[in-house]
């Protein structure tokens, strides 16, 4: 073949080249579509060794029974371990309950209860770990998280005792307290079972549909990544999503198990964010598509790890991702550079091949700033459009029900911010208009630079670009000079790699990071828009400008709450030593009119506590009788050692409140208090001390405890104490009422009462038992 043949064609054989091009990406784009939704849930007489999410279901109905919340420490916390245990014991694993004091690096303590069974297999010294928690938050009854997590590891449990034989144990760890601070699981590491495990699977939610994603994975994953791509039935998971992980601040279980040396991966869903602690995280909520998803996963892993003759932790890490659901592809990070070296001379020999149709090096770097300059109108102008929806109130919220249309908006501008008259764009950067190869090797180019920048910064995330500018370079090995097939080659390359960013972005990030979807699109149809720019004509961008509008007009049509997938707020009773007052707290701005029908209160911005550092969104005082009894702290004693002194108290609520909690001058230090005798263990990838300003707070999910403060000789105890109870007194249903009528519920931690009283300024010299602050008589006024 003539390698000029394609350039000289009738304008018929053009069109054709393009519109096969466009085939391919819409191909490619139904692929990705398609790899979204879960497998369907396998029914419940199907074969017994493999995972069927209605055996699953129907476990967890019985575990969740009236699906009501239960945190850590209450009475309901109690009837679903005990539900969870029968469950276990009708498999015959008989299990165990430990239950263990222990404290979070950020100062959250309370007793956890896990549940542990083993599964065993030939080799008992050797454990694989399957772990979900079972505690929920105060606000929902965590159907979802992590629910179905506990609903799985039983009908996983069942499946492998089912099944062939194991080569050696699987530990079944259903923790306690994670949603209090991950305190199940470092209860879990101070077991002697720690010490024998060789991986863990740790099982997680954030909402209650969609995908479930292998998102998380320890260090030296080069042998998880092989062991995904051979077991894996139906995969969603890639080393950018760890990469992105480990920037954010959240943790999980498996945080605690990596701190301590564990080794394993973690996996979680995540659709469905508005319901995500709310009292819509329930059965009728949760996909049982998901639920089975997940369910495969896991079991197939669990099989896998257990059946690796070789240690689970590699010595290096790997780059991998799945494509299009269907297969993963993965290859050791060592060999990232000379992957790309190797595109780079491929893309050269392709270069070369052009012969007279080969752009100058010259329009080549002018193809590459016109990639730039085209990515930097993308960004800017989508981030100018959800700025001005912002100010418009359209968007209020992280997550809201009607941006989905809006988020297909911020996609399709990418065709609108195209510019009308490429060719003097093109000829601004030296680039002749005539010959698409300049733009094309231009956008290989920067394609392949942001490669290398990425393999320095996340080095996980390599693949991301390397791989368009990769499949087109062989397509270009293959049928030299064929612009169609480079960009239908690179735009499947950024359907593979950057597709699955466009599927979950916004239910990764939330509502802040839409403006990334119009460059992400531009990645994926900038060089069909080279290759074949007949197809973006005015017409084309009319329609995308239309469809924009359709979508952006959504969101002043369709509600932005829903009963289903409600707006988060939550209300809080604050009692001080003089008054009463209620907080609210939600992410939709005060002088929303969703947030006034919400509330039916008049609020004002102001501290609710003395040692908050941002203001609350605060009622006015309430009566007298509004008034709840406050918590009691008792000094038990002090004693010198060395030169320091120990303070010793007791902390009590009058009132069998959930929680109470002490907070003191940040100065002090995390080391200088401990709880019941226990000081804080590790396991949190971030630190959430930096944030609290000049005080540092303390939570025990009991309703009394002991502590001591260890201080200077001279220096004396400063601070307050405090108790906190779910859900609001009786007088107060008719905000619930209002609530619900804005299509809004209580989120995370719930609705509460919140008493609190300071440390007294004087101690008395004795050193005897006495209490100092009983009640709000005889607390001296607190600080603003």
């Amino acid at each position: 073949m003539n390698r000029s043949s394609e350039t000289e064609a009738p304008q018929r054989g053009v069109t054709l080249g393009a519109l096969i091009s466009a085939l391919i990406c819409a191909v490619a784009l139904w692929l990705l579509i398609a790899a979204q939704s879960p497998p369907k849930p396998v029914p419940a007489d199907a074969d017994q060794s493999g995972f069927s999410a209605l055996r699953a279901a129907d476990a967890l109905g019985r575990v969740l029974d009236l699906q009501t919340p239960h945190p850590l420490g209450s009475v309901e916390n109690n009837r679903v371990r005990a539900r969870i245990m029968t469950e276990l014991t009708r498999l015959e694993l008989n299990p165990e309950i430990r239950g263990r004091f222990v404290c979070a690096s950020y100062g959250v303590c309370g007793t956890p209860y896990n549940l542990l069974a083993r599964i065993p297999g030939k080799d008992h010294s050797k454990l694989v770990v399957l772990a979900a928690h079972y505690d929920s938050v105060f606000a929902g009854p965590g159907a979802g998280d992590a629910g179905a997590s506990v609903g799985a590891i039983l009908e996983i449990a069942r499946a492998l005792k089912a099944g062939p034989p194991l080569a050696h144990d699987v530990l079944v760890l259903i923790d306690d307290g994670e949603e209090a601070g991950l305190l199940g699981a470092r209860a879990f590491m101070q077991d002697p079972e720690a010490k024998q495990v060789r991986a863990f699977i740790n099982m997680e939610a954030r909402g209650t549909n969609g995908l479930s994603r292998l998102f998380e994975t320890s260090d030296g994953n080069a042998t998880f990544a092989r062991l995904f791509a051979q077991h894996l039935p139906h995969p969603s998971t890639s080393s950018l999503y760890y990469e992105i992980y480990k920037l954010l601040p959240n943790d999980t279980d498996l945080s605690v198990f990596k701190a301590e040396g564990g080794t394993g991966v973690g996996m979680a869903f995540i659709g469905g964010p508005l319901r995500y602690h709310t009292p819509v995280d329930d059965l009728e909520h949760l996909d049982l598509r998901t639920l089975q998803d997940q369910g495969d996963s896991a079991l197939a892993l669990a099989r896998a790890f257990v059946a690796e003759p070789g240690p689970l932790k590699a010595k290096t890490d790997a780059v991998y991702f799945d494509v299009f659901g269907r297969f993963i592809v993965y290859w050791p990070m060592a060999l990232s550079l000379p992957i790309a070296l190797l595109t780079l001379v491929l893309a050269g020999i392709a270069y070369a091949r052009l012969g007279a149709h080969r752009p100058r090096l010259i329009a080549v770097l002018g193809g590459l700033l016109l990639g730039v300059l085209l990515l930097a109108v993308q960004g800017v102008g989508a981030w100018l459009v959800l700025e001005t929806l912002k100010l418009l109130g359209l968007v209020e919220t992280r997550w809201q029900v009607n941006l989905f249309w809006p988020s297909l908006a911020f996609m399709l501008l990418t065709v609108v911010f195209l510019p009308a008259d490429r060719s003097r764009v093109f000829k601004t950067f030296g680039v002749d208009p005539a010959q698409p190869w300049n733009a094309l090797f231009g956008w290989m180019l920067l394609l392949w630079l942001l490669s290398l920048l990425l393999w320095q910064v996340l080095p996980g995330a390599m693949y991301l670009t390397l791989i368009p500018v990769l499949l087109a370079t062989l397509a270009l090995i293959i049928r030299p000079g064929s612009k169609h097939w480079a960009g239908s080659m690179l735009c499947l390359g950024a359907l593979i790699t950057i597709g699955p960013m466009l599927a979950s972005l916004y239910e990764s990030l939330g509502s802040g990071i839409l403006f990334a979807l119009t460059p992400l699109s531009a990645m994926v149809l900038l060089p069909v828009a080279y290759a074949a720019s007949k197809l973006f004509n005015s017409r084309t961008k009319f329609l995308a400008l239309l469809i924009c509008a359709l979508g952006f007009g959504s969101m002043f049509v369709i509600p932005r709450f829903t009963l289903h997938e409600p707006m988060p707020l939550a209300i809080t009773l604050v009692q001080g030593p003089e008054t009463s007052r209620l907080s609210v707290s939600s992410e939709v701005r005060l002088e929303s009119p969703l947030f006034k029908t919400a509330t039916g209160l008049e609020l004002r911005p102001e501290l609710s506590l003395p040692w908050n550092t941002r203001p609350n969104l605060v009622g006015p005082v309430l009566n007298e009788a509004d008034k709840v009894a406050l918590p009691t702290l008792r000094l038990l004693g002090r004693e010198p050692d060395g030169n320091d002194v120990i303070w010793t108290f007791d902390l009590r609520s009058a009132r069998s409140a959930a929680v109470i909690g002490f907070v003191h001058p940040a100065r002090w230090g995390r080391s200088a208090v401990k709880f019941n005798g226990i000081g804080t263990s590790q396991g949190a990838k971030y630190d959430r001390d930096a944030l609290s300003g000049g005080y540092l707070s303390w939570a025990v999910y009991a309703s009394e405890a002991s502590f001591t403060i260890r201080l200077p000789a001279g220096d004396v105890p400063s601070g307050f104490v405090y108790d906190r109870s779910p859900e609001l007194p009786v007088a107060f249903a008719h905000l619930n009422t209002s609530r619900i009528n804005a299509q809004a519920m209580p989120v995370h931690t719930g609705d509460g009462v919140l008493a609190w009283l300071p440390l007294p300024s004087e101690w008395p010299e004795e050193n005897r038992p006495g209490a100092i602050a009983a009640d709000s008589s005889a607390a001296p006024e607190a600080a603003p």
